[in-house]
């Protein structure tokens, strides 16, 4: 296990003190649950289903014939109750079906790969794609489009991100210390599929539970010298896939690029074990673990929770204190506050945080002052006050110019601006638009 060091961004409280020592625990499902068709980058998928069909865990409700989406699947057993727009947790209104839970929680018979050692890359990708999976940090890009590299593409190297870096998550910790078994497994898939000679088990500091369990699984698989756990100093924003490439190997993906670009494939720790359970079992994507946490929650954890399950109902089943200023969906850096508890938990919900006055520290806007604190923390290197008077003031298509499309968005700038301008809030607002205008 080897620590390697990094560039120096600021450090953040981590208020994991109740959740990282939390073991995985199933949540009641609900009577409802609402299944939006699009979890993911990429196209949504149309109904599969109609009002009144019975469907069982598995069963397809959403589908599209395009290459960048994800399929969606039941998450409990019962009949369909309505197929309509409904609010998201990303924002704005999404079709979405909605299921009445029959409690009986009966299973699709899942087409399972008989003997996955001697499938194709192609067959395990197929495999990956009927079972929805997507990146579960956040992203949520299609798990077998990033599993299909250019042709072109020569990837050495295969990164596997354990850093969850974000204050209050510990769902990736539990993951990779609870299933660390299927974590390599998927692993091994993974470098199957795009012909990786070597991986890396990035780590970081904090979680030296999760890398000895993972060590003795890459020992009991029979990986070797294939594969390695390297812990990384807790360091806010070395988790994101362009800083995390760079400081394991030294390699800078170009504006505008993607890992396989300089010969790397990256994948989070969540995904990589629904990679394992989509070749091995067949399991669709319709659960996952959730970090439950913040002052107004009564009994912060991780939660194995079903897909479609109303925020709502998640906070009445672990209690709420009553003390709450906002519900933010992810972490309190990168998270988007929510304005309906109604919304459901989707396959990219990393955290659900019901956060006291004193944690979301909320404060009037007052004009910039040009300090370049922004300018200091960024970890590329952009200009955020900058981007913000672009997209404010004059149109986000000049903010391309300065690379608008690179933030991804880690909030630090957010953080130490003491004017509390919604830096991030307003960039990711530019990046919307000047994608729907050069479309």
């Amino acid at each position: 296990m080897k620590l390697i060091q990094r560039r120096h961004i600021p450090l953040l409280s981590a208020h994991k003190d109740h959740t990282a020592s939390a073991a995985i625990t199933p949540l009641a499902a609900p009577e409802l649950v609402v299944i939006p068709l699009r979890q993911h980058i990429g196209e949504a998928g149309e109904p599969a289903v109609a009002i009144g069909d019975r469907v069982r865990i598995g069963d397809v409700v959403g589908e599209s014939a395009a290459r960048v989406t994800a399929t969606v699947h039941a998450s409990v057993s019962g009949r369909i109750r309505d197929v309509k727009d409904y609010p998201h947790p990303l924002g704005g209104l999404v079709p979405a079906v909605v299921i009445e839970n029959d409690g009986r929680d009966e299973w699709v018979d899942l087409p399972v790969i008989g003997e996955p050692e001697h499938a194709t890359p192609d067959e395990l990708r197929s495999a990956v794609r009927r079972a929805g999976v997507v990146g579960m940090a956040g992203a949520g890009f299609p798990t077998a489009v990033k599993l299909d590299p250019p042709p072109d593409s020569d990837i050495d190297t295969v990164i596997i991100n354990v850093m969850e870096g974000e204050p209050y998550l510990s769902a990736d910790h539990r993951m990779a210390l609870e299933h660390s078994d299927e974590v390599v497994d998927g692993l091994r898939w993974i470098m199957k599929m795009v012909d990786a000679p070597h991986a890396i088990l990035a780590v970081e500091s904090d979680k030296e539970d999760a890398a000895a369990a993972l060590e003795r699984a890459v020992a009991t698989a029979g990986l070797g010298s294939r594969a390695e756990v390297r812990l990384l100093p807790r360091d806010y924003a070395a988790g994101a896939e362009k800083i995390l490439v760079e400081v394991v190997l030294g390699r800078e993906i170009p504006s505008g690029g993607f890992p396989y670009d300089v010969g790397v494939e990256s994948q989070n720790v969540s995904t990589t074990a629904a990679v394992s359970r989509a070749i091995r079992l067949g399991s669709p994507l319709v659960e996952r673990v959730v970090t439950v946490a913040g002052d107004g929650v009564e009994r912060p954890g991780n939660y194995l929770i079903r897909i479609g399950t109303s925020f709502d109902h998640v906070l009445d089943e672990v209690g709420r204190t009553g003390d709450v200023d906002r519900v933010i969906m992810g972490g309190p850096m990168m998270g988007i506050a929510q304005a309906d508890l109604a919304v459901p938990v989707i396959k990219t919900t990393t955290g659900i945080l019901a956060m006291s006055p004193a944690e979301s520290r909320q404060g009037s806007e007052v004009p910039c002052i040009h300090c370049a604190w922004c300018v200091e923390v960024c970890p590329i290197g952009l200009m955020p006050y900058l981007l913000v008077d672009l997209v404010r003031f004059l149109d986000p298509r000049d903010a391309a110019a300065y690379n608008i499309l690179d933030c991804f968005e880690c909030g630090l700038c957010d953080f130490v601006c003491p004017a509390n301008i919604p830096l991030v809030d307003v960039i990711r607002g530019g990046k919307h638009t000047l994608r729907e205008r050069t479309a």
